[in-house]
């Protein structure tokens, strides 16, 4: 794709917005998707309010997360630091309309029914969850989309606006471009992207300029490495890399290997997650690793162990080629 003229002003955009942000990057945010895990709003609310008072400042969500309660819970608690905040949303996948009007507990059942039900459907989306086809962009759903959103966050903006689940053919389509550009002169984004399964991203170099932000799950295990260019890259996959580096290392001989290397113990579930947090701030640097969770006390875990970078650059280069390695050869 060619840089044009809008794509080039989407990259000041950009530029600009993180020049000014309170966001000291790589950073840290916290993936909203399971705050309906929990029995209350209120126990939801705590959990953002925790993540924030150990200095989380940015939140990820979409409308299908809860069925629109994940950016209701947020903009209750955006009210009086959305200056200090920054929250990014998508558009793509909608929930069922009937489902974002129930209240809270009832979402909770539909919840362990669906997870009952193992959660999809016949055409592998989550029950109650629908797709607009962005090949045949629809704008009016894609500015309804947005505007319901902004309305649950009680915002007139997001920091960032993703496609969920698009493939690079898709968010390139003349009608998609047109509209992110024109959420962009709106000011009803700061920045805009592409939020999708790495299996989608194989491509990425092709994306078009205007997307400044690339969102996938990161893979530790794997060999295969997305390139995504000079876009700021946001993760997420913590707790899937987490259980693949635990089942991988009970074998001793790897475990005394990768100690020697990285000076981790590799039998500590602690030492576990500094190591998978660090690939995600030295494979991806410049970006925001996230992670979910219910629980305060692997909230506070994981932000501790963000902060005591306890594993330097060259030590998980090391590292990470002796699992990669192990991986090919298995």
């Amino acid at each position: 794709m060619g840089w044009s003229i809008q794509s080039l002003n989407s990259v000041f955009k950009y530029l600009k917005l993180h020049s000014t942000s309170p966001l000291k990057l790589p950073a840290l945010g916290l993936g909203t998707s399971r705050l309906i895990h929990h029995p209350a709003k209120a126990a939801a609310l705590r959990t953002l309010d925790i993540a924030h008072d150990l200095g989380i400042t940015y939140y990820d969500t979409a409308p299908i997360y809860g069925f629109g309660w994940s950016e209701k819970l947020l903009g209750t608690f955006l009210h009086g630091k959305r200056d200090r905040i920054q929250i990014a949303t998508k558009i793509g996948l909608q929930p069922s309309r009937l489902l974002t009007l129930l209240p809270f507990g009832w979402i909770v059942g539909i919840r362990k029914v669906g997870k009952t039900l193992k959660g999809q459907s016949q055409k592998g989306m989550p029950v109650g969850v629908s797709r607009q086809e962005i090949l045949s962009f629809d704008t009016e759903a894609a500015r309804k989309s947005l505007e319901e959103s902004l309305r649950r966050l009680k915002t007139d903006y997001v920091d960032i606006l993703l496609l969920h689940e698009a493939t690079v053919d898709e968010a390139n389509t003349p009608e998609a471009r047109a509209f992110m550009e024109m959420v962009l002169s709106s000011g009803k984004a700061r920045a805009i992207g592409i939020g999708s399964a790495r299996e989608k991203l194989t491509n990425v170099r092709q994306l078009d300029a205007l997307y400044t932000v690339v969102q996938h799950d990161y893979d530790l295990c794997g060999q295969q490495q997305i390139d995504d260019g000079n876009r700021m890259v946001n993760t997420f996959g913590l707790s899937q890399n987490l259980q693949c580096i635990k089942s991988m290392t009970r074998k001793n001989p790897l475990q005394e290997e990768l100690a020697f290397a990285s000076k981790l113990d590799f039998s500590s579930e602690k030492d576990i997650l500094s190591f998978c947090l660090a690939g995600a701030r030295y494979e991806h640097p410049g970006g925001i690793s996230l992670f979910s969770s219910t629980q305060e006390s692997h909230i506070r875990e994981t932000v501790t162990a963000w902060n005591s970078q306890s594993i330097d650059q060259v030590q998980f280069k090391e590292a990470i080629s002796i699992i990669r390695k192990y991986t090919q050869s298995s």
